[in-house]
């Protein structure tokens, strides 16, 4: 191939990485929580991403050539709910930002109870107030 073909190749953008939780985004609270980031063979290294208000704060950093690697949450805790992205890189440049995944904690709230006050009878016309309670589990 010319050089000059050839470095044009390389030139443009690397393949966009995908991102998803091996058992969901939905996870219990203490839980394991293993990210995959699929990227591209000859990767030199891939970074999650947690979005935090209006930037994305470094989580995690892998050296890897791999096509695909793992990130783990070892014990979710709310803390660790929210949006992640990842990204690869080459030895020369960084690949697009994956499309974001969600990370929800759950089991962190007692199922939810729904009142009616005065009761739940309410004759056409007549208002009602409706309350919803739950607690936090310890």
């Amino acid at each position: 191939m010319r050089p000059l073909l050839s470095a044009l190749l390389c030139l443009g953008p690397l393949p966009r990485p995908s991102l998803r939780a091996e058992n969901g985004s939905l996870g219990p609270r203490g839980s394991t929580v293993t990210f995959r980031c699929c990227g591209s063979p000859g990767a030199a290294g891939y970074l999650l991403e947690k979005e935090l208000g209006h930037e994305l704060k470094p989580i995690h950093y892998v050296l890897s050539e791999e096509a695909e690697v793992e990130f783990s949450i070892p014990r979710m805790t709310l803390n660790d709910a929210g949006n992640y992205c990842c990204r690869y890189r080459t030895a020369s440049r960084w690949s697009e930002r994956s499309d974001p995944l969600e990370l929800v904690v759950t089991g962190v709230y007692h199922p939810p109870s729904l009142s009616a006050w005065p009761n739940s009878t309410v004759a056409p016309g007549h208002n009602v107030t409706l309350q919803c309670h739950s607690q936090a589990v310890p």
